[in-house]
């Protein structure tokens, strides 16, 4: 979920593989709903706030490991990620301006103001917490 233009890089300057919205020459393909993610080992994914619960239920259905950005809201995906978080750290509080960036229309960096707080929450999705057993 990402493009040439803000794909994700290791530490040594190499993009992530990435799948895009459209088409991409970079992209791994198109379309994340439309992929079999199960060969992928510990993803990274950064969804659109609106389609974070349709994200959270796709990796479940593939069963992936994985680390999200989400943000500390009281959504209707909350319960689904309670059910198979393993870890999870604050990225940035209400209204921080140092996490995160966006481009604007000229290609200049400008910091992105989120108003709630801002979490990096690993999921596993491959085995049911052993909690989650005692309910199906």
């Amino acid at each position: 979920m990402a493009s040439s233009a803000n794909v994700m890089r290791d530490p040594t300057g190499k993009r992530l593989k990435f799948f895009s919205r459209y088409f991409d020459q970079f992209s791994q393909g198109v379309n994340l709903f439309a992929q079999n993610l199960q060969f992928l080992n510990n993803i990274y994914c950064f969804p659109p706030l609106p389609i974070i619960g349709l994200v959270l239920k796709y990796l479940e259905q593939q069963e992936l490991d994985c680390v999200l950005i989400l943000p500390a809201t009281n959504d209707s995906w909350v319960n689904l990620v309670s059910a198979y978080i393993v870890d999870l750290e604050v990225i940035s509080k209400p209204f921080c301006t140092k996490a995160f960036t966006t481009l604007n229309n000229s290609g200049k960096k400008v910091p992105k103001k989120y108003p709630f707080s801002m979490l990096a929450v690993k999921l596993c999705f491959k085995n049911t917490p052993s909690l989650l057993q005692h309910l199906l």
